[in-house]
Formats: structure tokens, C-alpha cells, sequence
């Protein structure tokens, strides 16, 4: 009953989708390297290494890419809230004086927007500019 389980597990995982595309790719090659059509027991071994290596690729992109999802989720999630934040009114605009040393005086005006986040508070500005158009 446990292999049972552990197979459909596996079978489960398989993106038949990709393996269907690139089944012609495989084949081919078969082909050329058998110089001819391989026989039936060549070609289903053929696939079970096409379907195989497959597999195993994407789970090595799920491991070496998982940090990178969840940084783009969460890079998401807080576009998504600055969106709501500009339609709520919860950017503030400040104008910080720029001095000139020569002088002592005001010499223009740095302008700065902070995001005043309902649950989280004050944002600082690399939350903002992490998710700023380029």
C-alpha cells in the first residue's frame, strides 16, 4: 500500500505537460543516434530517462530557486499594499531643507515620502524603493 501511495505521490509531481514537449526533442535524438527508429523497448526506456531527467531538473529549480520565489512573493504582497496605500492616502510627502555649507543657507528642498502603514507604521524608505518602478 506504501509504494502504491509513494508512486501516485510521484506521478503527481511529474509535469506531464513539459514532458509531452519536449517527448519530440528526445525522440529525435533517439533517432539520429540510433540511426533509425530505436525499438519499442529502447524507445520506453527513452522516456522513462526523458521523463526522469525532467523531473529531476525542476526539483533542483524548486531547491535552488525557493529563495527567490518567496522573495518575489513577498515583493508582491507589498506592491500590492502600496498600491492600496497611494489610492488610501497613506504616502506622506515631506520636504527636507538642503543647506549650503558656503553659506549657512537654504539652498533648495530634498523631498521625501514616507509610507504610513496602517498595521505595520512608519515604513523606511528601502521598503519603498524596493518596490518602485526602475
Amino acid at each position: 500500500m506504501a509504494v502504491l501511495h509513494n508512486l501516485r505521490v510521484t506521478l503527481e509531481m511529474i509535469k506531464w505537460e513539459h514532458s509531452v514537449f519536449a517527448l519530440p526533442f528526445a525522440l529525435c535524438g533517439a533517432m539520429l543516434a540510433a540511426g533509425g527508429v530505436p525499438s519499442v523497448h529502447q524507445l520506453a526506456w527513452i522516456v522513462v530517462a526523458m521523463v526522469a531527467a525532467r523531473s529531476s531538473a525542476m526539483a533542483f529549480n524548486r531547491l535552488a530557486d525557493a529563495s527567490i520565489d518567496a522573495a518575489s512573493a513577498q515583493m508582491l504582497s507589498l506592491l500590492t499594499e502600496l498600491r492600496k496605500a497611494v489610492d488610501q492616502g497613506e504616502l506622506r510627502l515631506y520636504l527636507q531643507p538642503k543647506l549650503l555649507l558656503e553659506t549657512g543657507r537654504i539652498g533648495g528642498a530634498e523631498t521625501l515620502v514616507r509610507w504610513l502603514h496602517r498595521p505595520r507604521g512608519l515604513v523606511p524608505p528601502t521598503g519603498i524603493h524596493s518596490v518602485r518602478p526602475n
